[in-house]
């Protein structure tokens, strides 16, 4: 076989992204040793036995690349925990759905409380059109093939969940931090659901062996706790100051845990500098015996199937889940957390969403006084406030940040425009200010539905917050709704 100069490899290497990177190192031995250096700019790997011991691997034989390691992409998402045949054969069908949905063949089912609903037509439509997809795809494979693809199934969910009680991320990150003196970003991840997403090819892996892919936050909330968990430990362990967070999504209960643990994790946050965090909105599922203790004698057409389990809940238990969760999100423990950081630039935020009518996230329960006297960018999402604790965040932090977003707000008192208003003027020449999403007031109401940033009033808002002069003439010409 002809064999390239290294310094070609090393020139195709430069231009070439991670997962073309890991084609390469397929090719011949000469690429791989060239290839795993360059593997070592970003790495990325799931939560799979072969994937950390790869890594590894890769750690220990490229000593002085592995020093300027500077970020790690985790991918958490997991096989789901099923009891029996048949719920593997529930979680079979419903994969087959979602990847109908990411191709666009088939409209998920979920909406959002302020569209419009299906009408009967469009509902037979979509229930037809999920029937033939699911009959085009549950004929492929003899029976004989489907037993043993459940028996490679129960093998890897079996391996996953011995390797959480080894604790082997714990092992494997301890290992990665010794070695990467420069490592200081750190992204935890469920299922990622884009097209170009470079560990699709691992899902499609155990898709062709168990016919399952991994969850992620469909599936319970546990693997991003407990690896998150693993890796905060790992850096504690070896005295790693990690500088960049970043957890989507993260459930409710990685904030109440023991205070022993929790004590340990807050000497790895201290020296944050940039924080994103995004909460898991599944909160009827957020429970890892979700799948397991469930009953198997569910009749396989009944089970609405969609891009998440939220879907086949009823809106008392979701009100109720919801509730639930909020309340606990809402006892200080997120900012607790949160202001362990001082020295904190970037802080993006995503509260949990609920439907319309139901209770958010508390802005003081997320930020608090805003005591991070370095922050450059704030950016929160989904949250509930008084117009007054809101004016008085953008005083506490006017005069550091250079960016200052926010999205989905509801007021459980006061007004937008007069919020608004008070606002308007209020920071600096040169703040960015970016709104996003749907503006909604409990007590008048209505909501103000700000479009994209190309949007005339969006533009004209924007300009009056920046400079307080010429206020938006047509406040009432928005689109309003009733909450």
């Amino acid at each position: 076989m002809f064999e390239l100069p290294p310094e070609i490899i090393h020139s195709v290497c430069q231009h070439c992204e991670i997962r073309d990177i890991r084609a390469l190192r397929q090719v011949s031995t000469a690429i791989k040793v060239i290839a795993d250096e360059y593997m070592l700019r970003s790495l990325r790997f799931t939560f799979d036995r072969q994937d950390l011991v790869n890594m590894a691997t890769l750690i220990n034989n490229n000593p002085y690349a592995a020093r300027k390691l500077p970020e790690i992409h985790f991918q958490a998402d997991r096989l789901p925990i099923v009891a029996c045949q048949e719920e593997w054969e529930l979680c079979r069908l419903k994969t087959i759905c979602d990847e109908a949905i990411w191709r666009g063949e088939l409209q998920c089912a979920e909406r959002r409380t302020y569209e419009q609903p299906e009408n009967s037509m469009e509902l037979s439509s979509r229930e037809a059109t999920r029937y033939k997809i699911l009959q085009r795809e549950t004929s492929k494979y003899s029976q004989e093939e489907m037993n043993q693809a459940w028996t490679c199934y129960k093998e890897m969910m079996q391996d996953q969940q011995a390797m959480d009680r080894a604790e082997e991320v714990f092992h494997c990150m301890t290992k990665i931090f010794k070695a990467s003196q420069r490592l200081e970003t750190v992204t935890l991840t469920l299922k990622d659901r884009i097209r170009d997403d470079p560990l699709r090819w691992r899902r499609n892996e155990f898709y062709q062996r168990g016919m399952v892919r991994p969850w992620g936050d469909d599936g319970c909330w546990s693997p991003n706790t407990r690896v998150l968990n693993q890796i905060l430990l790992a850096a504690h362990t070896t005295g790693t100051k990690l500088r960049k967070l970043n957890v989507m999504p993260l459930s409710y209960q990685f904030f109440r845990q023991e205070a022993s643990l929790m004590e340990k994790l807050h000497d790895t946050i201290m020296g944050l500098r940039h924080v994103h965090i995004q909460i898991n909105s599944n909160f009827g599922i957020d429970h890892e015996e979700e799948l397991a203790q469930r009953s198997t004698g569910i009749d396989h057409q009944s089970r609405p199937f969609s891009s998440s389990l939220r879907a086949s809940q009823t809106r008392i238990t979701a009100a109720s889940e919801a509730a639930r969760v909020i309340d606990a999100l809402n006892d200080s423990r997120v900012y607790d957390l949160l202001s362990k950081a001082s020295d904190l630039e970037h802080l993006l935020f995503h509260g949990p969403e609920t439907d319309t009518g139901l209770p958010k996230m508390k802005l003081n329960a997320i930020v608090g006084s805003c005591p991070w006297p370095k922050l450059r960018l704030l950016c929160l999402t989904t949250f509930e406030c008084t117009e007054t604790e809101l004016v008085k965040l953008v005083d506490n932090c006017r005069q550091s940040v250079a960016c200052f977003c926010l999205a989905d707000v509801l007021l459980t008192e006061g007004d937008w425009q007069n919020c608004f208003r008070r606002m308007a003027g209020r920071f600096p020449k040169g703040v960015d200010i970016v709104l996003k999403g749907r503006f909604g007031s409990r007590q008048t109401n209505q909501e103000i539905l700000v479009c994209d940033p190309g949007h005339p009033f969006t533009h004209e808002l924007i300009r009056y917050l920046e400079t307080g002069q010429d206020e938006p003439k047509a406040w009432l010409a928005t689109p309003w709704v009733t909450l």
